[in-house]
């Protein structure tokens, strides 16, 4: 977790950076982002050593502050200045919802995998 903790430090503070200063547009790094960060996902399970998993957290945590760092910048890009509050909650509570759905599906595959 401490490899995951310093790429995020570094890697949030580095995307900011750039939605900042408009060097790239904001919409472009967070597609980016997400779809790097559920292939990168994908790719846990063939891990076959710790190096790797290292390797796959370090990645993780890169494309982290790509995602996670964005995000409000794009929910106060898209919406009124006095509907941010409302938006912003709404988009946490759908990617949390996502989020807390992916273990459950997660455990039914594999139920349903190694039961027979």
């Amino acid at each position: 977790y401490t490899y995951l903790a310093i790429s995020q430090f570094c890697s949030r503070n580095l995307f900011c950076y750039f939605s900042k200063r408009c060097l790239v547009n904001k919409f472009y790094i967070y597609q980016a982002a997400a779809f790097a960060y559920g292939v990168v996902l994908f790719f846990v399970p063939f891990a076959t050593t710790v190096n790797h998993l290292l390797v796959i957290f370090v990645i993780v945590g890169l494309l982290d502050g790509g995602f996670y760092s964005v995000s409000p910048l794009l929910v106060a890009h898209c919406v009124d200045e006095d509907q941010i509050p409302a938006a912003w909650g709404i988009f946490l509570m759908i990617s949390s919802a996502f989020s807390a759905m992916g273990p459950f599906f997660a455990g039914i595959y594999w139920l349903n995998n190694n039961l027979n």
